[in-house]
Formats: C-alpha cells, sequence, structure tokens
C-alpha cells in the first residue's frame, strides 16, 4: 500500500469496521489498493473524520461520490440490457394491514374490469419507458409470464418503437423433481418472440443455486428436445460461496493467496463455462458490526483484486469468447415478518452494486425485484421510495450507453434533482440514516448550498447541520447517522431542507416523512425516500387531530392541489388509519365494518361457504382485496352470501359491513362444508371487544377485529381537493398523526406529524445500546411508553389472549401459521394423526380462568417483537406433571431463532438459550421446576446479566447480547430443532394461567 504508513493500517482497518461497517480487517489493506487509485476509500477518511456530535445530536457524515470506469470488455448484444424481475403483485391489490409499502400508483377500480389485469400490467410496463429498462424478466408462475407474453403480443405495435423485450428466468429449483414443469417453462421461452436473442438464441436468466453438473445434465436434456432444441443459452453462478471463507482467511492473515488457490478458483470458473453459457455475478457480500443490527452490503476486496479479473481473463479465452456476464441488482432487504434486513443506507447499497457491476460491462442486469412486497426490494414506483429509483436508474443507463443525462417527462427544472432519504422508525438507541442524493438530469452545472435541518412534532428545531456544497453535474450523496438516545422525549423526528442557489436564493422544502422513536423495538426498517421533484405543494393544506374523553380521536382536514388527487389519507404511525372517499364506503357512523381472516396450518383448501347475517338487513360482505389469499363473494342476496375462499397459510380476508341500528342484535353465521362447519359470532361482542377468534376445525382458524384502521384503498378521487372527517380508535397507545395526499401522476405530500395524546407520570431508566457510542446507555423514559404485557386469561375472546398495552401484541391460541409466523408451513406429517387442536383448552380453577395443554399439539403464538431484543422481564405461571422433555418459551419463526428459547428437561431442569449473533448461548440453571403445582418461571435480562428463576430460588449469569432479529414466539410448541430445543423435544403438557411481558428489566444485584 504506498505511501500510507504501517503503523496507519489497523486505523485505517479500525475506522472502516466501526464506522462504516466495512468487514476490514489491517491484513486485509494491502489488497485494497484498487479502492485507493478509485479514491473511495480517501473520500470514506475523509467523511468518517469530521467532527461527530457537532450540535446539539450526535451524529456521523461522509459524502460518496459515484466512480465511474471504462467496460472492460464488449457486451455480446453490443451493450447492456436492463430487466426488472416481476413477482405475483398488482397494482389493484389491497397492501395494508400486512405488508408495510404498496405501489404508488394503487388503483382499486382495476379489480372491476374484465381486463383490469391487462390494464394494470400495460401501466407498469409504461414505467419502464421512463427507467430506461428493455423489459420485465418473469421467474416461475408458468400461467403468468404466459398472460404477459399475450399481453405483450396483443399491444405489440404500441411497444414497438420501445424495443420491449420479455426475460425468462428458469426457476432451477424445481431441477430435477419436477422437470416437466422447467421443461414447459424453457418450452415457452423459446418460442416467444418477446425472449431477447443473442446468435438467434433465447437468453435464459437463471434464479436458484445448481452445480455445473446439474446445469450441463439440464441443458443437454433440454437441447435434446424436439420441441426446445439448441436455442437457448442458459446462465450459471460465478464460484462464490465455496471460496468466500478461504478468501476472507487469507485476507485476515494479510496474505495474498497462493497460486495453488487461484489455480483452483480458475478451474472452477471454466468447470461452470464449460456447463453453462454464462455467468451471474456475486458483487458484494452482507456484513455485519458489532454495533448496528441492521446489516449492509459491501463490496470486498478480493472481488476486485482477483475474482473479477480472473472470470474476465477467462471470459478472453479463445473457448470462452461469445460466453455472457449477467448480474442481479438489489437496493436492500427489508423484511418486517422475518425481522432479516439489509438496509438500505439511502441510496448507498444500490449505488455501490450497480458502481461494481458496472466494471464488468455486463451482457444482463436484472434488478431485483420490480414489486416485491414481503422483503421491500422493489424498483417499482412505491409510496415510500416515490421515483428515486426511476431517476437512478435512468442516469445509470443514459450514462452506460453514452447518452447525456436527461430529466424525467414533467420534471420542473426550477427544483434540483435531490432525493431525501430518511428512516420511517428507529427504536432509542438505534441511527438514524439520512442521506441527501444529487442525480445530475442535464442541466446546467451549479454548486448549491444544501441544509439539514431537524425538527420535533411541534416544529421545534432539534438539530441543525452544516450547510454543504452540493455540485449538480456530479452523482453525489452526503449521509448523516444521528444518534437517537438523547430524543427519548420525541415521539418524531422531522426532516427540512434549505437549499441556496448561485444567486444567493433559498428555497425552504418541507413535506418529508418524519421518523418515529420506539423505546424498546423496532421492526420496521424501511426507508422514505423523496425526490423534491416528486414533493406535492398543495394551495390549500387543513389537518387537525384531537383527542377525546372516550379515548377517541376527532380528524379533520381539507386539502386542495393543482393536480387531481389520487389518495388523501390520514396515518397513524405509517399505518393507513382513514382515507377521503368519494363513495363513503366506510363511514362508521352509518355501519359497523369487522374485518374476517382465515389461515390454515399445512392444507390448501379450496371452498364456497355461506354467510349469513341473522337479525339484520341490508348487510355487505366482500373480499377487501388483500394480495395472495382468496375470499370472494360470487354470488348474493338479501340474506346470504356465497364466499369462494382459499384455506391456506397466506391470508384470506374479508370485509363485512352492518348498518349501526342492527349491530347490536346481529348474529354472524359462517356455514362452510367439507370439516369447516357452522359457527356463529355476536357482532355486538367483536365491536366491545374489539377482537375475537375461534378455531373452526383443527387446522384453520378465523380471527375477528374491530376495524380501527382503513380495510381498502378507495376509489382514486380525480378531483384536485379533498376532505376528511373521521372519530377514528387508535390501536396505538400514542397516536401519531399524518395527512398523505399522492396526486394522479405519483406526487406526494405529507403534513407535519399531530400527537395528540402524550405520556405524563412517573419516569424510568431503560438500558439502550447506543449504535453511535458502542455500548450500553441509561435513558430516562417516561413509564407508560414501555410495553407492559399481561395478557388477559378468560373465554370471552375466544382463541386468543388479548393484552392491555396495544392490540398489536394480542396472541393466538394455536395460530401462527402465516408468512413466517412460528408455525408457518410446519408439516402436520410431524404431528401425530390423531391430534385435535391447536389451540390449548379453557378450564377454570377457583374461579379463575387457565390454559389446558394437550402435550401433543397445543401452543400459544405471540407476534413479532413482543419479546424485545433488548432488556425485558419475562414471567409465567404454568403447572405441569413434568418427567418429559417439553419445550415452554420459543422466540423463533419457523425454522428461524430469534432470542430466547427455554425447555423443560426431562429431569425437569430449566434449561435455557439465548441468541448471540446467529448462535445460541446456552443456560444450564440448575433450576427444579416443581411437578404438578403452580410454579412461576421468571426471567429478567438488563443487557449486562440474565437472571432466571423459578419460584424463590434464582441463578443469575453475566451475559451480554442485543438478540439477532425480530421474532414471533410460542409457549409450549415447536417446529425445526434449535439450541437447547432437540428433534425429542416434545410440546408442553400442563396448564398456563400467567404470561406476561414487560419490556424493561427489574433491577438485577450486581
Amino acid at each position: 500500500m504506498k505511501n500510507i504508513p504501517p503503523d496507519w493500517l489497523p486505523k485505517i482497518a479500525h475506522v472502516c469496521r466501526e464506522v462504516f461497517r466495512l468487514p476490514v480487517r489491517p491484513g486485509w489493506l494491502p489488497m485494497t489498493a484498487g479502492w485507493l487509485r478509485s479514491g473511495l476509500l480517501w473520500l470514506l477518511l475523509a467523511g468518517c473524520l469530521s467532527p461527530a456530535g457537532a450540535g446539539s445530536l450526535a451524529y456521523r457524515r461522509d459524502v460518496q461520490y459515484s466512480f465511474y470506469e471504462p467496460p472492460a470488455r464488449t457486451p455480446a448484444g453490443g451493450r447492456t440490457f436492463f430487466y426488472a424481475q416481476w413477482e405475483p403483485y398488482e397494482l389493484m391489490q389491497n397492501f395494508m394491514g400486512y405488508w408495510i409499502d404498496r405501489p404508488l400508483l394503487t388503483d382499486v377500480t382495476l379489480r372491476g374490469r374484465e381486463d383490469g389485469r391487462e390494464e394494470g400490467y400495460l401501466r407498469e410496463v409504461k414505467l419502464l419507458q421512463n427507467y430506461g429498462i428493455d423489459g420485465f424478466a418473469s421467474l416461475d408462475y408458468l400461467d403468468a409470464y404466459r398472460n404477459k407474453l399475450a399481453i405483450e403480443a396483443k399491444h405489440r405495435e404500441e411497444f414497438e418503437p420501445y424495443g420491449l423485450t420479455h426475460l425468462p428466468v428458469a426457476p432451477m429449483y424445481y431441477y430435477p423433481d419436477d422437470y416437466a414443469l422447467l421443461r414447459e417453462y424453457f418450452k415457452v421461452a423459446v418460442n416467444a418472440p418477446q425472449s431477447p436473442r443473442i446468435g438467434g438464441k433465447a437468453v435464459i436468466f437463471r434464479y436458484g443455486a445448481a452445480t455445473p453438473k446439474e446445469l450441463k445434465e439440464l441443458s443437454e436434456r433440454l437441447k435434446s428436445d424436439p420441441e426446445i432444441g439448441d436455442r437457448f443459452l442458459l446462465f450459471g453462478d460465478m464460484p462464490f460461496y465455496e471460496f468466500h471463507a478461504d478468501f476472507a482467511r487469507y485476507a485476515a492473515a494479510g496474505q495474498t493467496p497462493p497460486p495453488e488457490f487461484l489455480t483452483a478458483y480458475r478451474n472452477a470458473v471454466r468447470e461452470m463455462l464449460d456447463a453453462a453459457d454464462g455467468l451471474i455475478l456475486q458483487v458484494k457480500d452482507i456484513a455485519s458490526s458489532s454495533r448496528e443490527m441492521l446489516d449492509e452490503a459491501v463490496v470486498l476486496p478480493w472481488y476486485r483484486d482477483y475474482m473479477l479479473p480472473i472470470i474476465l481473463a477467462e471470459l478472453d479465452r479463445p473457448e470462452y469468447r461469445g460466453k455472457l456476464l449477467g448480474a442481479y441488482l438489489q437496493h436492500a432487504y427489508i423484511n418486517p415478518m422475518s425481522g432479516n434486513n439489509v438496509g438500505e443506507y439511502g441510496t448507498r447499497q444500490f449505488r455501490l452494486c450497480f458502481d461494481e457491476a458496472l466494471r464488468a460491462a455486463p451482457d444482463l442486469l436484472v434488478f431485483f425485484e420490480w414489486n416485491e412486497a414481503n422483503e421491500n426490494t422493489s424498483f417499482q414506483p412505491t409510496v415510500a421510495n416515490s421515483y428515486t429509483y426511476a431517476r437512478l436508474i435512468r442516469y445509470y443507463i443514459r450514462r452506460l450507453r453514452g447518452e447525456p443525462p436527461s430529466p424525467m417527462p414533467g420534471d420542473d427544472l426550477a427544483v434540483p434533482n435531490l432525493v431525501l432519504s430518511s428512516r420511517q422508525r428507529a427504536r432509542l438507541g438505534e441511527l438514524i440514516n439520512y442521506e441527501i442524493l444529487n442525480i445530475p438530469d442535464g442541466t446546467a452545472a451549479a454548486s448549491l448550498q444544501v441544509q439539514l435541518l431537524l425538527r420535533d412534532a411541534d416544529g421545534g428545531l432539534l438539530m441543525e447541520f452544516p450547510a454543504e456544497t452540493v455540485e449538480t453535474a456530479k452523482l453525489m450523496a452526503i449521509s448523516y447517522r444521528v444518534a437517537t438516545e438523547t430524543l427519548a422525549g420525541q415521539a418524531a423526528v422531522v426532516p427540512e431542507l434549505h437549499v441556496t442557489d448561485n444567486a444567493g436564493q433559498t428555497t425552504v422544502y418541507t413535506g418529508f416523512d418524519y421518523t418515529e422513536l420506539r423505546p424498546t423495538e423496532n421492526w420496521r426498517y424501511k426507508e422514505t425516500h423523496q425526490p423534491l421533484r416528486d414533493l406535492c405543494v398543495p394551495s390549500q393544506n387543513d389537518f387537525e387531530a384531537t383527542a377525546n374523553p372516550d379515548g377517541t380521536f376527532t380528524i379533520g382536514a381539507h386539502l386542495r392541489t393543482a393536480e387531481n388527487l389520487r389518495t388523501l389519507e390520514v396515518l397513524n404511525r405509517h399505518e393507513e388509519a382513514a382515507a377521503a372517499d368519494s363513495a363513503d364506503e366506510f363511514n362508521q357512523d352509518r355501519c359497523a365494518v369487522i374485518l374476517g381472516t382465515f389461515t390454515s396450518m399445512d392444507l390448501l383448501l379450496k371452498t364456497t361457504g355461506t354467510f349469513r347475517v341473522l337479525n339484520a338487513k341490508d348487510w355487505e360482505v366482500r373480499s377487501d382485496g388483500l394480495a395472495h389469499g382468496l375470499c370472494e363473494v360470487t354470488a348474493k342476496t338479501p340474506d346470504e352470501a356465497r364466499v369462494y375462499t382459499y384455506f391456506w397459510w397466506m391470508r384470506s380476508t374479508f370485509i363485512l359491513k352492518i348498518p349501526r341500528q342492527y349491530a347490536d342484535r346481529a348474529i354472524l353465521e359462517l356455514d362452510y362444508p367439507d370439516g369447516v362447519g357452522c359457527h356463529r359470532f355476536s357482532i355486538r361482542e367483536i365491536l366491545e371487544q374489539g377482537k375475537l377468534a375461534k378455531s373452526l376445525n383443527r387446522n384453520i382458524r378465523l380471527d375477528l377485529e374491530r376495524a380501527d384502521r382503513l380495510v381498502d384503498y378507495p376509489a382514486p378521487l380525480n378531483r384536485p381537493d379533498g376532505r376528511l372527517d373521521a372519530v377514528l380508535h387508535s390501536p396505538e397507545r400514542f397516536p401519531v398523526f399524518q395527512l398523505r395526499a399522492i396526486t394522479d401522476s405519483g406526487k406526494i405530500y405529507r403534513s407535519r406529524p399531530i400527537v395528540p395524546r402524550r405520556p405524563a407520570g412517573a419516569v424510568e431508566t431503560l438500558p439502550v445500546f447506543s449504535e453511535f457510542h458502542g455500548k450500553v446507555v441509561p435513558v430516562e423514559i417516561a413509564s407508560e411508553t414501555i410495553p407492559q404485557l399481561d395478557y388477559q386469561f378468560g373465554p370471552n375472546r375466544g382463541a386468543m389472549l388479548g393484552n392491555a398495552f396495544e392490540p398489536f401484541y394480542d396472541a393466538q391460541l394455536g395460530g401462527g401459521f402465516s408468512y413466517l409466523e412460528p408455525m408457518h408451513k410446519t408439516p402436520v406429517s410431524l404431528l401425530p394423526a390423531d391430534y385435535r387442536s391447536f389451540a390449548p383448552a379453557w378450564r377454570e380453577e377457583d374461579g379463575a380462568a387457565y390454559l389446558s395443554f394437550d402435550g401433543v399439539s397445543n401452543y400459544v403464538n405471540f407476534p413479532r417483537a413482543a419479546l424485545p431484543r433488548g432488556p425485558f422481564t419475562l414471567e409465567i405461571e404454568l403447572r405441569t406433571p413434568g418427567d418429559r422433555e417439553q419445550v415452554l418459551f420459543r422466540n423463533f419463526a419457523y425454522d428461524f431463532a430469534g432470542t430466547l428459547q427455554l425447555v423443560q428437561s426431562r429431569d425437569n431442569e430449566l434449561i435455557a438459550s439465548y441468541a448471540v449473533g446467529t448462535w445460541n448461548q446456552p443456560f444450564a440453571t440448575g433450576l427444579t421446576i416443581p411437578r404438578n403445582r403452580w410454579s412461576r418461571i421468571k426471567v429478567n435480562y438488563d443487557h449486562q446479566q440474565i437472571k432466571f428463576s423459578v419460584d424463590e430460588k434464582s441463578k443469575t449469569f453475566p451475559f451480554f447480547s442485543r438478540g439477532y432479529t425480530v421474532k414471533p414466539s410460542a409457549f409450549g410448541g415447536t417446529t425445526v430443532p434449535n439450541g437447547p430445543v432437540g428433534a425429542a423435544t416434545q410440546y408442553f403438557k400442563g396448564d398456563l394461567r400467567k404470561f406476561s411481558i414487560r419490556h424493561n428489566s427489574e433491577p438485577l444485584e450486581n
């Protein structure tokens, strides 16, 4: 490493690890000459050496530029082709209450049209033209792939000037078990005129791992098929994972990989090139640090210094000329269900991956994915992302093609092409990442002075950052990572931008999303990315939210814009609570609105049932349009409705509306065949309790709830002004209301958040881990903001346990069947054939209710974040005959371990484990759980010690961990073995009468 003193290497490595979370060790740095040649490392160092904490909040700052290096090769097709991989979501669908983002141009009126799917797809194809993307890529879902090809063929003349193509993506996970399906996919692909072709052959991308042997075997088998033949080019994997650990080991030791190792890697590349027609690059790896819980993507030095040069050299060999290079590009992975996240960090992750991929001049780049709601990997315009990725991709593609940058159609060039990104939510101790991104657009170069300010919900100034110089001709980003532990008294942090042009004229930009602060837990790691040119500036904006004595809230809003409005909504902590609706469909003064959700364990039953509402007239039932589920009304008379329903692990949901005058006496009756049965529910009880649930048979459950939020989107308003007046229940103890408007073109307005109810009274000390300081710090916080989950035992709400804090934390008796909940896709074949129910039975003793577990299949399902990753107090009162190895409590999702696990051994000892990163720290407590009498088990954790108690005896261990990821939990049930839960561990047999979790620890003795 030229001109760098040796004693600087440990310091540079420390800065890269602790500030920028790059997995760098001193020994790696001699391998990073390419970083220094590009200037990237010096930029990182310059950023991290900026003063932290220069103001009222501690922060770190850095600046990033995009460095473009000329391609090292010429793509086989003459240029790089770009595709966006399609997933099974549509503009007409409902995403509320389950996913955390939605398409920006959602339109529910498409549901009622015969050509709704076709029209929705055409709108998405037209969006691609603004990006410069060549077409969609289709993975799996053969019928959907065929339908899209048919739509494109029907509108061929319309798309011909654009040159639309459609990339097939082979679902390799079907091979070899379902070769017939894979064969059909290839057959469609080679015959589709829309398939991209090189040398007359259809190019087929690949998803899912396959060895060279498998790829070669599959290719030969397909090419010998007369209906397919030698008419395709199939991609394989770049050798990566099998060499990754060895590259890291050499780097950590400061060693150059030996020649024999590099020869082995070169031979692996050749083996894949011999078997396939191209390679899919791995340009990044996932890194984590000891400080931040949010992983990020990083480029490893051996990618640039060894992997890529070897691959490019091999492709230049005569026998491999004509072989292809491809890459998948992601901007993040944010999965609130699994709790596994690779953060966005503004747009840094995407820019990093794009810059690296361009070094190879690949033949194909596939954006992963266009419209994926589970994982929030969408490049499609969404409400959270706006047109940010359209602007960035447009810039990159035009630059790569040698075309000058240009604005988006309809842009107001008086507004700078800046994007502000910020987190939607943070728990105390986490860092909020703010990014100011400039995207060149071909307008006259200028230097802007840009300043970020942070305000509280009342408009008070929290932080004023120094003004920054932004050069509009450069792709550049300024990032601040702000500590949150000193913001314990705030419900929301609101950004504001001041932009001063060359003439000295300053414009203040508001209307950005806020960051909500939570004291103890967070599962919402999505960021909001808002281009200034896509801000809606209303000419009139009135918004009020006030608390009422009965616990409800009165909302009033009136907004007018120059452009027609698509939606006008009130949000409560980023969840839709109400919306302006020309049809006034969900007017709760006129009707009671109930939301019903069917889920099932490991069963796919499609059948039609009958809905009746006794003692009521003029009632209505319909699907809420939630993606993937199905609960569709096929026939309706005044007395009954026929409803076609999917019973499976995805949620099938319906909306029931009953005129208010009938609500007190109305009875909902559901009658399904196929063993589901006939069931009745009191509407009055649902409205009073807020939620009820029932196990309809041993596999299927129904959850019913009063609609305290918006349950479906209204039709677009199609007018420039909107009004909204409502009285709302809030599922949040301390709601944060915000008005949001979206125009027809997709511009967004967000109001300042309103906090109508605030905590008062006692405060307490909460230990939080400061990601900024890298240590636990005490924070004083209002006690009533800390979740206290005392579960209420009694049969009045059926197959569920309510709690008095917030309904989000309510538990299910049985249940947990949905995607990445504890019992998601658990094979029923693992249970005895005669199992009766997943829900434990209600019993009574001395006038008090308790739950009885049969030891076969009964359990209780708790939602994600019920058990926090920080300090907690868990208390359980149970009675068991014991003398068997049985699970007590598990924080986990399907086969992903979370944090705490409690097991009773065969000799009745309490055995525990707690996650430290991805492995489990075991604890042999030596505490005996008494047999056949009520006993209390308690676990306390405060970031320094963990204490286990059984009645009056306890055992304390020194221990520090912030957990691993946010997971749901279960009492009494289990699936995949992990940690102390083995293959022989059984379901809990016994009784439960108390279960509570507090998101803070009781004082522990040192």
